[in-house]
C-alpha cells in the first residue's frame, strides 16, 4: 500500500493502518471493516489517501502534542476535498462517497470545522449513482457507516436525518450483530423527525415507534457486547422519544430506569470492544437524565477509560458537556422541582455548538 509514495504519509498510513482503523470501527467481527472494504480503494486514489491522512495526522497530532501536524492535517484535508469541489466528480461513486465518510467521521471525532456539510454531498452522490453502484458489499458498508452518522447527527440537529436511508440497507456478513443496531438508528431517525412533525400526528407517530421499540427485544437479547450495546441503545432510545414526545425527563421514575437500565448495560461491555464506537451517543442520553451521584461517578470514569484507550477529542467533549448538562439540570430541578431542559439544547446555549454524540 505504501510503496512508491512519500515517507510522510507511509507513516500517517501505517498509522492508519496498526491503530486508528480499528480504533473507529463499530463491528465486532473478526476482519476490520474499514480494511475490507476501504483500505484496497487507497492504492488507486490519491485524494482517498489525503482524506486518510488526514484523519492519521490529527489522531497523531493529539497522541504527540504536535502542532505542527494540525498544519500538515490541513493540507491532506484540502487535497481530499478538492476533487469533490470540481464540476464533474471524475473518481467513481463508491470511492467519492468513501472519501466523504472519512471526512466526515474526522470532523466529527477531531472538530476540524471544515465548514463542509458532507452527509449533504453524500446524499448528491448516493443518489446520482443509483442503486446499483451500492449493490456491493463495500458499497453496503459505506452506506451502513451513512445511515449511522445521519442518525446520530438528526439528534445533534433536532432535525429529521438528512440521507433518509432508514432500515433499508442490507446486512454484511461480517455485520450481521449489529442489525439490531441499524433498526435503532433507523428508529432514531424517526424521533427526530417528530420535531418537525404536525402536533395532531405527533401521538400517532409516537405509538408507532414505541411499538416497534418494543419488537426490539430479540435483538437486546444476544450474549455479550452486541446484546448490551443494542439495549443500552434501546433504553437510550426511549428516553429519547418520550423526551421528544412528551418532554419527560427526570426525576420521572420511567426515566429514571430506563437511564440506569442503559448505563447499566454500557458498562457490562468492555472499553476495548469495537462497539465502544457506538456508545457516545446512549451513554450521553442516559447521562443527562441520571440524578444518582453513583451513576455519574461511573459515568465521569468511563468516558475516562474510553478516551485514554482511543485518544479521540470528541470524548473529552463529550465528558464536558455531560458536567454542563448535569449542572443546568439540577439547577432547574433544584428550583422547580422538574426537568423541562432539552440537554442538546442546553450546549447549543452554552457552547454555541452542537453535542459530539459519534
Amino acid at each position: 500500500m505504501s510503496s512508491g509514495i512519500p515517507p510522510e504519509q507511509a507513516y500517517l498510513l501505517d498509522h492508519w493502518s496498526t491503530t486508528l482503523a480499528s480504533l473507529i470501527t463499530l463491528s465486532p467481527s473478526a476482519q476490520n471493516q474499514f480494511h475490507l472494504h476501504i483500505t484496497p480503494m487507497i492504492t488507486h486514489s490519491p485524494s482517498l489517501r489525503s482524506a486518510i491522512c488526514f484523519m492519521a495526522a490529527c489522531h497523531i497530532s493529539v497522541l504527540t502534542n504536535d502542532s505542527k501536524l494540525w498544519e500538515k492535517a490541513a493540507q491532506y484535508q484540502n487535497d481530499a476535498i478538492s476533487p469533490l469541489r470540481r464540476p464533474v466528480i471524475t473518481e467513481p461513486p463508491l470511492v467519492s462517497l468513501a472519501i466523504i465518510m472519512m471526512l466526515q467521521i474526522t470532523d466529527r471525532l477531531f472538530a476540524t470545522k471544515s465548514g463542509v456539510n458532507h452527509l449533504q454531498g453524500a446524499k448528491v452522490i448516493i443518489e446520482q449513482a443509483g442503486p446499483k453502484v451500492w449493490d456491493c458489499d463495500a458499497g453496503t458498508f459505506l452506506l451502513t457507516l451513512c445511515s449511522h452518522h445521519d442518525a446520530i447527527g438528526s439528534v445533534s440537529r433536532r432535525a429529521p436525518p438528512i440521507l433518509s436511508l432508514g432500515g433499508s440497507v442490507p446486512y454484511l456478513e461480517g455485520m450481521k450483530p449489529m442489525r439490531g443496531l441499524k433498526i435503532l438508528w433507523a428508529t432514531i431517525g424517526q424521533i427526530s423527525s417528530m420535531y418537525s412533525q404536525d402536533r395532531a400526528l405527533l401521538d400517532a407517530q409516537g405509538k408507532t415507534i414505541e411499538i416497534a421499540l418494543q419488537t426490539l427485544t430479540t435483538y437486546a437479547s444476544h450474549e455479550g457486547d452486541v446484546g448490551h450495546t443494542i439495549h443500552a441503545c434501546k433504553e437510550a432510545a426511549y428516553i429519547y422519544l418520550h423526551r421528544v414526545w412528551h418532554n419527560v425527563g427526570a426525576p420521572h421514575p420511567m426515566t429514571l430506569k430506563h437511564a440506569s437500565d442503559c448505563l447499566n448495560h454500557l458498562f457490562e461491555v468492555p472499553v476495548s470492544s469495537p462497539l465502544v464506537s457506538a456508545h457516545p451517543w446512549p451513554l450521553w442520553t442516559a447521562a443527562g437524565e441520571t440524578i444518582d451521584g453513583k451513576l455519574r461517578d461511573r459515568v465521569r470514569e468511563r468516558v475516562k477509560e474510553m478516551y485514554e484507550k482511543r485518544h479521540l477529542p470528541s470524548l473529552l467533549r463529550l465528558g464536558e458537556d455531560i458536567e454542563d448538562v448535569w449542572k443546568v439540570k439540577d439547577k432547574e430541578r433544584t428550583s422547580t422541582g422538574i426537568d423541562k431542559i432539552d440537554c442538546v439544547q442546553a450546549i447549543l446555549t452554552l457552547r454555541q455548538r452542537g453535542v459530539d454524540l459519534i
